[in-house]
């Protein structure tokens, strides 16, 4: 249970801080255009591999339950669901599917996480919590999420030097404490991740 835990928290190098965030919203650290592309080098386990994310967007869908994904191809193919409300983006659920299995295990979160904001509601937004629960067939557990903005770091990457939003989160479950941290780039997204067991860097980027 705790591995499918690792992998839903991921959705949601290290140098001198490089000025504040707040004079520009924050969306602009998690963009969302259909085709966007990312590829990672990743670390989980011992096992190092290449990871591939998309993004998705689905046009005339007010009646759907969520408004676009990140799906995630490498040893396993993951979808992360969000759905987009008062300038707020939340998670929604994810399902994952190892290439090894013939079956997919879907993770739902309740209430949905809010992952990142939007517009001006997000420029001095510096912190957010969130309490509910995440449930599978296999488990149903209690989950408390502290996020909390660091600044502006710049971060080395195969595509060049970045100047990154740094996003600490610490989470909360079965008597356990655990932190994450992500970098996020302008216009770009997610540029770098590390947790207990799971650490992944950008090594490229493209629109189609």
């Amino acid at each position: 249970m705790k591995y499918f835990l690792i992998i839903y928290l991921i959705v949601i190098s290290i140098s001198t801080v490089a000025g504040s965030y707040n004079e520009e919203a924050l969306d602009l650290y998690f963009p969302i255009n259909d085709g966007f592309r990312w590829e990672y080098l990743v670390e989980e386990n011992g096992k190092v591999f290449k990871q591939e994310v998309t993004c998705k967007i689905f046009a005339n869908n007010d009646q759907s339950s969520y408004d676009f994904i990140l799906e995630a191809n490498s040893i396993r193919q993951t979808k992360y669901y969000y759905k987009i409300s008062n300038d707020t983006i939340y998670s929604i659920k994810m399902d994952v599917k190892w290439n090894i299995l013939p079956f997919k295990i879907v993770v739902s979160n309740y209430p949905a996480i809010p992952v990142f904001f939007q517009n001006g509601r997000s420029k001095n937004i510096t912190k957010w919590n969130w309490e509910g629960r995440l449930s599978s067939l296999i488990f149903n557990k209690h989950i408390k999420i502290n996020s909390v903005i660091k600044g502006l770091e710049k971060i080395n990457t195969p595509i060049g030097v970045l100047e990154c939003l740094k996003l600490v989160t610490t989470y909360e479950y079965e008597n356990k404490t655990e932190q994450y941290i992500a970098w996020y780039a302008k216009n770009i997204g997610l540029a770098k991740f590390e947790s207990p067991k799971h650490n992944k860097k950008i090594i490229a980027f493209s629109q189609s």
